[in-house]
C-alpha cells in the first residue's frame, strides 16, 4: 500500500457561523421586542416567520455540507492523489497518478471564507477536480506540487540516461545513425521534442 505523504482536513465551518446568525436573530428580538409589540403583534409573528424561513433551509444545507465533507477524502501518496468526492446525489472515487496532474491550486473566494477553509483545484487531462472546505490548503497544495517536481526531475535524468545510453551505444553509422535512433525514441514518447532537438544539433554539429 502507498504511503500517505500529506492529507486534506476537509472539514465545514460554516455551521458556527449560522448559529451566530440565529443568536443575533434572538437578540435583535429581544431587544426590540417592546417597538415591535407596539407596533403590532403581526409585525413580530412576520419577522419571526422570515427569520425561521430564512434559517432554517440554511441550517438543512450545511448540514448536507457537513455530511458531504466527512464522507469526502483527499490524500497524496507515492504514487499520485487518490480520495472521494461525495456530493448530495452522487459519489466519485479519485485516482489521479503524479504523470496525469498538470497542476493544483488555491481558490478563496467570498463563498469559501463564509464556508471555512478553502477550495483546493486540481487540473489534469480530464479536467479540474474541486475539493472545497479544505483547511490545510496550502500544505496539501505544496506537498502535491513537490512531488510532482521530484516526478519531473526523476524523468528528465531518466532521460538523460536514455539519451545518453543511445548516443553511446548506436550502432554505426555516426552522427546520422544516433539521430535517427533519437527520432525513434522521440516517435515513441520516450523524451521530448526539445531534449530530441537539443542533442540533434550537437550531433549535427559535430559531422
Amino acid at each position: 500500500m502507498d504511503k500517505t505523504i500529506c492529507k486534506a482536513d476537509i472539514r465545514v465551518t460554516r455551521f458556527f457561523f449560522f448559529i451566530i446568525m440565529a443568536l443575533i436573530d434572538l437578540f435583535a428580538i429581544i431587544v426590540f421586542k417592546d417597538a415591535l409589540i407596539a407596533s403590532g403583534n403581526s409585525m413580530l409573528r412576520i419577522i419571526v416567520t422570515i427569520s425561521i424561513i430564512l434559517l432554517f433551509p440554511a441550517i438543512f444545507i450545511t448540514l448536507c455540507d457537513i455530511r458531504a465533507a466527512k464522507k469526502s477524502s483527499l490524500r497524496l501518496t507515492e504514487t499520485g492523489i487518490s480520495g472521494a468526492r461525495k456530493k448530495l446525489s452522487s459519489n466519485s472515487e479519485l485516482n489521479l497518478p503524479i504523470d496525469k496532474i498538470d497542476s493544483i491550486y488555491i481558490h478563496n473566494g467570498i463563498m469559501d471564507k463564509l464556508e471555512g477553509g478553502k477550495t483546493l483545484m486540481i487540473r489534469s487531462v480530464s479536467g479540474v477536480i474541486k475539493f472545497p472546505w479544505v483547511q490545510n490548503a496550502e500544505e496539501f497544495r505544496d506537498a502535491v506540487t513537490t512531488k510532482i517536481e521530484e516526478y519531473k526531475k526523476s524523468i528528465r535524468n531518466d532521460n538523460k540516461n536514455l539519451i545518453s545510453a543511445v548516443v553511446n551505444n548506436a550502432s554505426g553509422g555516426g552522427s546520422a545513425q544516433k539521430i535517427k535512433e533519437l527520432k525513434e525514441l522521440l516517435d515513441q514518447g520516450l523524451i521530448s521534442q526539445y531534449e530530441f532537438e537539443a542533442k540533434r544539433k550537437e550531433l549535427l554539429s559535430k559531422m
